[in-house]
């Protein structure tokens, strides 16, 4: 009876240490998702504040030309 027990609560506990790792590995996968989110962000930001400045000087060069 009592082996049985002992048993069970070594499974119990593997299965909550399976548990921690799942959830950490969650946890890092999520912060590796909210990096490279927040990367793409700032490059489609700055590609488009860069498309702006572009556009700006090609129409004060138009504007100069004529």
């Amino acid at each position: 009876m009592h082996l049985g027990l002992n048993s069970e609560a070594n499974s119990i506990n593997l299965f909550l240490k399976v548990n921690a790792s799942v959830a950490t590995c969650l946890q890092i996968a999520m912060r590796l998702i909210s990096v490279f989110v927040h990367i793409t962000e700032n490059s489609l930001a700055s590609k488009q504040n860069h498309l702006k400045s572009e556009r700006g000087f090609h129409l004060r060069q138009r504007g100069q030309s004529g």
